[in-house]
């Protein structure tokens, strides 16, 4: 078998890599795309949207959408989503040419990850169950940062996995799209840089395992360097995005400012309920009614997210006391109680994300979203309607059979996705990599709200969930018919042999 001889290193040795996963790789690039599952990928893609189009909208997509068409970007979202809004209303008023290109993301990831499946049939089968779970169904007609965030993301690593593929000899193409996409993914979350590093990680490491007639250091330094210049053409990336956003801005504000006082009140609000003794000497000096101040807290303060609905009056206390301090009086508040009180910051930050990542009711944790709701003034002068249509309440009925269930459970995610992990690992081919940091950054990248979580909103770890979808499809798609018998004692079929 000649071709093994492509993973020969230069002293001779054969690289573990080649050994387990050459036949494999070999077998992937050439196997055609099944033009059965490329096209149900299609049609799914058609029938999900046009059971969603124009979209589910909430406060925050209203708000966005507004941003958009007006190029005001004053709320806390970072601006290039309300961009794409604007642009896409710019041409079809509405949301429905934005959702359209949002699903596309996600489904075209699937496309390019499935569609040279091994066993076209049964990975039909499997997608289209896949995508009639809430996961997708619902939340792919959702007009969420989240979603965009998460099909993003997911694409990028789509696109870095076809370099074996598709886009063989051609790699830094694909390098440069993933780049992009990465950083137009970093944009559109707060907390979506690490999708950034995760992608650097692929591509040095797909750099590393590239057969060359050099020694390791000269690999190592091979990996580092297409690494470090990845990371540094997606942050170009993003600071050309938000010049091209601030140059065509009617009026723009800073939005890590005000996530960051949003932020620094949740916490403040979680160590005082935390903790009872310590002192606010600089909002006593400004009239604060402390002993007023703290019980509004606690009585205010919960766990699963920031705004407390059931505590109107408490709630209002609590801003008027917030609302003695500058910004930068805030900030430094927060620093000081988070190193006086840390015990007490452990505690509020661990108990938030003990909600989101194990809800005791999920249904605290906005589940799934449907319908078109928020503020009503921005929704008239949109040309919207406000309210549910009967298509919209049948998507949510048929999703409350899914509520507590393992399919809408952050954890049950989080679990699947560190075994396919070990999976891809024990099964090595030079396109797992791909997949590997893909789970790996969607794992970091819910593990982050652990630091900076809110709520307990479902779709705040959407990322994970679909990420994990898309690696299981893909994981089916590219397995042959394993024999067990060949890994383990039990199966073998000469176990009773003489």
């Amino acid at each position: 078998m000649n071709f093994l001889k492509s993973g020969e290193l230069a002293n001779g040795t054969v690289d573990p890599m080649s050994i387990n996963g050459a036949i494999l790789d070999r077998q992937s690039a050439q196997r055609p795309v099944s033009s059965l599952v490329l096209g149900v990928i299609v049609l799914l893609w058609g029938v999900i949207l046009a059971i969603s189009a124009p979209g589910q909208l909430s406060y925050d997509s209203i708000v966005q959408l507004n941003e958009g068409r007006t190029a005001t970007y004053l709320s806390m979202h970072p601006p290039l989503m309300s961009a794409m809004l604007g642009v896409a209303d710019s041409v079809v008023p509405g949301t429905a040419l934005y959702l359209a290109f949002s699903m596309a993301l996600f489904f075209g990831a699937l496309a390019l990850l499935i569609s040279r499946a091994a066993r076209p049939l049964p990975t039909m089968v499997l997608t289209i169950a896949a995508c009639f779970t809430p996961p997708v169904l619902v939340y792919q007609g959702i007009v969420w940062k989240d979603v965009l965030f998460a099909n993003l993301a997911i694409l990028a690593f789509a696109v870095l996995g076809t370099v074996d593929g598709p886009l063989k000899g051609r790699r830094f193409i694909a390098y440069e799209v993933t780049c992009i996409l990465a950083a137009f993914a970093a944009l559109v979350r707060q907390n979506g840089f690490v999708v950034i590093l995760f992608v650097a990680l692929a591509i040095g490491l797909k750099e590393y395992r590239r057969v060359a007639p050099t020694g390791p250091a000269k690999k190592a330094w091979r990996s580092v360097s297409f690494g470090f210049c990845a990371v540094l053409f997606a942050l170009g990336a993003c600071s050309l995005s938000n010049e091209l956003i601030r140059i065509t801005a009617v009026r723009q504000e800073s939005v890590v400012g005000a996530g960051l006082m949003v932020l620094a009140r949740y916490d403040i609000s979680g160590i005082i309920a935390f903790e009872e003794d310590f002192d606010l000497p600089l909002l006593n000096e400004r009239g604060v009614d402390i002993a007023k101040f703290e019980n509004a807290i606690r009585q205010n303060y919960t766990a699963e997210r920031l705004d407390n609905p059931l505590n109107p009056h408490s709630s209002q206390i609590a801003i008027s006391g917030f609302s003695h301090l500058s910004p930068a009086e805030t900030i430094n508040l927060w620093q000081g109680l988070i190193l006086s009180h840390p015990r007490a910051y452990a505690a509020h930050r661990i108990a938030v994300f003990k909600w989101l990542m194990f809800p005791t009711d999920p249904s605290h944790c906005l589940p799934v979203h449907v319908g078109i709701y928020g503020p009503i003034d921005l929704i008239q002068s949109l040309g919207l309607k406000e309210g549910t249509r009967p298509s919209d309440q049948a998507l949510y009925n048929y999703s409350t059979h899914y509520f507590g269930g393992p399919l809408m459970n952050p954890t049950f995610y989080a679990v699947i996705a560190a075994l396919l992990i070990a999976y891809l690992l024990w099964r090595p081919t030079k396109g797992n990599v791909v997949i590997i940091c893909m789970l790996l950054s969607a794992l970091a990248f819910a593990g982050s709200y652990l630091v900076i979580g809110i709520a307990c909103d479902f779709r705040y770890v959407y990322f994970l969930v679909a990420a994990t979808i898309v690696a299981f499809l893909y994981i089916f798609a590219s397995t042959e018919n394993i024999n067990l018998s060949k890994y383990f004692f039990l199966f073998r079929k000469d176990k009773y042999d003489a």
